[in-house]
């Protein structure tokens, strides 16, 4: 995404990220930690053992945004960050796996010469 798409694109503040995604009640806890920069509320998270991630503006797309998979969270100093969901797993396309029933297997039978395919043909495999 470029700046000026991260720019128009919408955000959330601090205090709203912090009640909503972690579920501070404590008003006093969340007054201190919405006047923090981004770094001192991460140090601040790994006392508490709490796990904020984020990911760098490079590897963003407005698609993690449209999904919700990535929150763009403005500090006390109007600095942005995307922070990754914590209500939400990020999967890789490549880590999921398919059911049997979608996987194509090799057959090997007579093949016709003028087959393009020269034996290797989808199927769906149908268990009984």
């Amino acid at each position: 995404m470029t700046k000026k798409e991260i720019r128009k694109a919408s955000k959330i503040n601090m205090r709203h990220f912090l009640e909503i995604y972690f579920k501070f009640g404590d008003e006093r806890t969340i007054e201190k930690l919405v006047r923090l920069s981004h770094f001192e509320i991460k140090e601040l998270a790994r006392e508490y053992d709490e796990r904020l991630k984020k990911i760098p503006f490079e590897a963003l797309t407005k698609d993690m945004l449209a999904r919700g998979d990535v929150i763009l969270v403005v500090d006390a100093f109007g600095h942005t960050a995307p922070y990754i969901n914590p209500l939400r797993r990020i999967e890789k396309e490549f880590e999921t796996t398919l059911g049997e029933a979608y996987v194509s297997h090799e057959v090997y039978e007579e093949v016709d010469e003028d087959d393009k395919h020269k034996g290797r043909q989808k199927t769906k495999h149908i268990e009984s």
